[in-house]
């Protein structure tokens, strides 16, 4: 194979590559948050460290960044 339709190929295979990841960002599932109904039942400092630390993904009350709504990781 001469070196020019490897290169054609090797474009091509990237633009579609890149087609693939934008129009991948199109479908965007919904992160739905239900309302909090208890409030956590834990001391201070361990609430704390999880409010900071975890509650962005992992609670009743997520806020996505943008780098969280990127997909296929989202």
């Amino acid at each position: 194979m001469p070196s020019r339709s490897r290169s054609r190929l090797k474009v091509k295979l990237a633009f579609g590559a890149v087609a693939l990841f934008a129009g991948a960002q199109l479908v965007r599932p919904e992160v739905p948050n239900p309302p909090v109904i208890a409030d956590l039942a834990a001391p201070p400092e361990v609430k704390s460290l999880l409010v900071t630390a975890c509650y962005d993904c992992h609670s009743n009350e997520t806020r996505l960044r943008w780098f969280d709504r990127l997909a296929p990781a989202s």
